[in-house]
């Protein structure tokens, strides 16, 4: 098996929020994606707590715990508090892949995107919120931020959340029902896990590949329209071999396709894999 990651500015940002890790403990291999909340101050910082926090709790543990987001928010607090930063610095999603016992696992936490990838199609799976604002696992570490996230989402018992699941094929897409999931902010996030059969690969990505932007001109104005994400997706996960940095290799690629047709994604990007071949 074979790990690589890859992280991105967006065309909207100053500093880029997000980041990614890909590698192995002696558990398996992994594969990280965090994006900081744009609004929090130094949530670049509190992404790359984030990653290297779950890091540390895999290489704890054989398997996704229950209480898995617990044992990262304490561990990344405790890298925080080594610094200057404030509590917010924290405020980050969290995606994870892993693979142990032939079977592929995926942990999310606030909003992103993961795939399985097969030889002759890609099984994409995109969460978001109703709201528009992510579940940050930072927030059960504090009661009052807790609470008042649940009074801005209009929310009492649970938090809306949404599961898009999309098959890729190469002449064409199928999307599948939009499943409502709500999440009860005392047990936070979302699990998949899949047997791994045929699969070649399994990657994590988060929610910037939605946000890539086109040319729509025309002869009187200016304007753009949003590049759909199965378009995206197809392209980011279609690694021409799965040796060395192969997930660096295949953003080059598709970085210089981007280039060509004028595409731009607004939001920063990161994404992970791990290959199976």
């Amino acid at each position: 098996m074979t790990t690589d990651s890859y992280f991105w500015i967006g065309s909207s940002h100053k500093i880029c929020q997000d980041y990614s890790l890909a590698g192995a403990t002696d558990n398996g291999p992994y594969a990280i994606v965090s994006d900081g909340c744009s609004s929090s101050a130094n949530s670049d910082w509190g992404s790359r707590y984030i990653s290297k926090a779950a890091v540390h709790s895999l290489s704890s543990f054989p398997d996704i715990p229950d209480r898995f987001e617990g044992e990262v928010i304490a561990e990344a607090h405790a890298m925080r508090k080594t610094s200057t930063l404030n509590q917010d610095a924290l405020d980050a999603t969290l995606v994870v892949a892993t693979i142990k016992n032939n079977m592929a696992s995926v942990a999310c936490y606030g909003d992103g995107a993961f795939a399985f990838v097969y030889p002759t199609f890609i099984e994409l799976h995109v969460i978001s919120y109703t709201s528009g604002a992510p579940f940050y696992l930072n927030y059960i570490s504090n009661k009052s931020r807790l609470d008042s996230y649940i009074t801005q989402t209009n929310s009492t018992n649970s938090i809306e959340r949404w599961i898009q699941s999309i098959l890729i094929y190469p002449d064409g897409v199928e999307y599948q029902h939009k499943q409502h999931t709500p999440e009860v902010p005392q047990e936070p996030g979302f699990m998949m896990s899949k047997d791994l059969g045929e699969m070649i690969a399994v990657a994590v990505m988060s929610d910037g590949i939605l946000s890539f932007i086109a040319p729509n001109d025309t002869d009187t104005t200016k304007t753009t329209k949003d590049v759909p994400v199965d378009l995206i997706v197809k392209d980011l996960l279609d690694f021409k071999n799965h040796n060395g940095v192969f997930v660096q290799r295949r953003i080059n690629g598709f970085l210089k396709k981007c280039a060509k047709n004028g595409w731009q994604n607004t939001d920063d990007v990161s994404m992970a894999a791990i290959s199976l071949k």
